[in-house]
């Protein structure tokens, strides 16, 4: 999908989102959202999502307010430190979150980040679920 395939879909989202729920998002944002990935449930998985990933610069002072069907708490934490403290079980991520803070631990600084997704084509990530000595295993294509 490119750029202009993502504005388009995005205006496609913004309508259905519109349609069926109330979203509210209010972010002092520097350099715009960067689109960064999109991801669509595993086949089989009964909740479904399709699910955009942003990235964007804020300043330290700003505050969360959670939606809270969404979300149980917030915490301004880094990539690394979030992967970390989800390794170590203290810290529990969804699989697509997990996959895009993976995704961005190497960047130096946000704006590095920032310059390097912004032109990015992004491909929409389906995992699959697989079985593996009896178990469920969610594994990317």
């Amino acid at each position: 999908m490119n750029r202009s395939q993502a504005r388009d879909t995005t205006t496609q989202t913004r309508a259905q989102i519109g349609h069926d729920a109330t979203v509210h998002v209010e972010v002092g944002v520097s350099n715009g959202l960067v689109w960064t990935s999109r991801w669509i449930t595993p086949v089989g998985v009964p909740k479904r999502f399709d699910t955009y990933f942003f990235l964007a610069t804020t300043g330290r002072e700003t505050q969360t307010t959670l939606q809270e069907t969404e979300a149980v708490d917030s915490i301004w934490i880094s990539p690394a430190d979030a992967v970390q403290r989800h390794m170590d079980g203290s810290f529990p991520l969804v699989f697509p979150t997990l996959k895009n803070l993976e995704a961005i631990v190497g960047f130096g600084t946000a704006a590095e980040l920032l310059d390097a997704r912004r032109d990015a084509e992004i491909p929409t990530t389906q995992p699959i679920i697989v079985i593996e000595d009896g178990k469920k295993k969610i594994v990317l294509p």
